[in-house]
């Protein structure tokens, strides 16, 4: 088998990064809440009241039925006055702490309007993250054209490449603080539950909750941060899934970088990886070339792989150096499948 050598390019910089937007989240508007009447206002009117009906008692017991002339307006006067001390502060100006419903609503549109400018910042950091998300993990369909370009194993472990050993396996929801694209400040000189207005606080709790999250990003899986990973479910799908992993993988990642160990039953289903130069085993050869590291058990695998580990492991210590010093930041993919469940392990 004839061999072709691939040249690595520089990798190509992605249509956006991913810079934490700062988003400064307005404070709610503050409205104090309504202060009672003072105790000696209260004592006020009802001896006023009390003064009314002992006029009233002492003029029906003195046999004058009836108040004539300018006596007359004496008692509704005196009861007009009692209701305007009590209750004129609530429909009047006279508690210059309440505010104007005019100017409530005026204060209220304008939270609203600085939320919706925020909105439209934080959209643009989801459209940044998104398209650097498309940009490192397009769909797998798409990744046939690309063969033999310059963004193939372009994936290193020895810099700052955040995406070695990442995958996409579909659409989801992201985080948009926990990918780093913004960064949410916190209101200052925050009110307290009992001051905050209902409706400017509403509309801050609601918006932290949806423009928090963006929706049909590509959803990734890391098999450097979890040890295996499990696929149940319909086996057409599952395969299919796991054939846009590994392909990924090989696409993204050198052969120097990455290793790919197949143990399954249904080895005709996984015929084609022996296209793929990462199940090649360096430590082997056939025919062919490197020995494909396809198997039909975890006992074929077992064997075949301890067989030839454990005599290079006794023969030359400095053998061993300097293979670990020739690949020094790799990974080993297995692809276990059976007829029921997979498992992908990193």
């Amino acid at each position: 088998m004839s061999k072709l050598g691939f040249p690595r390019s520089t990798p190509v910089p992605p249509p956006a990064e991913i810079k934490p937007e700062p988003v400064a989240l307005p404070t709610p508007l503050k409205v104090p809440p309504p202060e009672g009447k003072p105790v000696w206002v209260v004592i006020v009117a009802i001896g006023v009241i009390g003064l009314i009906v002992g006029v009233v008692w002492v003029s029906f017991a003195s046999g004058a039925r009836t108040f004539s002339g300018g006596y007359a307006f004496f008692p509704i006067l005196m009861v007009v006055g009692v209701l305007a001390m009590l209750f004129g502060g609530r429909f009047g100006s006279g508690n210059t702490q309440q505010m104007s419903r005019g100017k409530m609503d005026s204060l209220r549109a304008r939270y609203m309007q600085m939320l919706d400018e925020h909105r439209e910042q934080v959209d643009r950091a989801a459209d940044r993250m998104d398209a650097n998300y498309r940009w490192y993990h397009p769909q797998p369909a798409s990744l046939e054209s690309a063969l033999g370009g310059p963004r193939m194993w372009e994936r290193s472990p020895l810099g700052k490449d955040e995406w070695f050993g990442v995958a996409r396996v579909g659409v989801g929801m992201t985080s948009l603080t926990e990918a780093g694209a913004v960064n949410f400040a916190e209101p200052q000189d925050m009110p307290t539950p009992i001051e905050m207005e209902p409706a400017t606080g509403k509309a801050l709790q609601e918006f932290v909750r949806y423009q928090s999250v963006a929706y049909g990003t590509p959803a990734l899986i890391s098999l450097l941060v979890e040890p295996g990973y499990r696929l149940d479910g319909d086996r057409a799908r599952v395969l299919a899934l796991m054939r846009a992993v590994v392909c990924q993988l090989a696409f993204a990642h050198g052969p120097d970088h990455l290793g790919l160990i197949v143990v399954t039953d249904d080895a005709a289903a996984w015929d084609w990886v022996k296209w793929l130069p990462h199940v090649g085993d360096d430590r082997a050869e056939d025919a062919n070339g490197p020995v494909r590291m396809v198997y039909r058990s975890v006992a074929d695998f077992t064997n075949g792989k301890f067989q030839m580990v454990i005599p290079d492991a006794v023969s030359s210590t400095r053998s061993a150096r300097s293979t670990r010093r020739s690949r020094p930041s790799s990974a080993v993919e297995s692809v276990s499948s059976t007829s029921k469940s997979f498992r992908v392990k990193p």
